[in-house]
């Protein structure tokens, strides 16, 4: 008997594997919890000087559709314990929220325009 080509192997235990899971993805959405700014400032954020901070401003980025990610990057993994950066975007941006959660940084967003988000990012350790 000849055996099962590896695609079809691939497939099969693929299909095997997902025996258990939803069949639509609601159950899973329900589920799934992302990180989210929270609605009110937060305390790390009482008392620091905006116009010190440093900034970073990717709406050329955006309007370029390009990666903000490279810039904003930098600044993040330069800062010091204790540093808070402002990041100016075009829109809130959730997938960051994700890294930066994963990351151990604390984050709040402020929407201040139609096209204008003030992102701040805390590093506390």
């Amino acid at each position: 008997m000849r055996s099962p080509s590896p695609r079809l192997e691939l497939s099969e235990k693929s299909h095997e594997s997902n025996a258990d899971a939803p069949d639509d993805e609601s159950d899973f959405v329900s589920h799934a919890i992302l990180p989210a700014s929270p609605s009110e400032p937060p305390l790390w954020l009482d008392g620091v000087d905006l116009e010190k901070i440093r900034w970073v401003d990717v709406t050329p980025i955006d309007e370029q559709l390009g990666d903000p990610m490279p810039p904003i990057n930098v600044a993040i993994n330069t800062a010091k314990a204790g540093d808070v950066i402002g990041i100016i975007h075009k829109w809130e941006p959730q997938p960051f929220y994700d890294i930066w959660h994963a990351r151990g940084f604390e984050f709040w967003s402020k929407n201040v325009g139609p096209d204008e988000w003030h992102i701040f990012v805390f590093r506390a350790r």
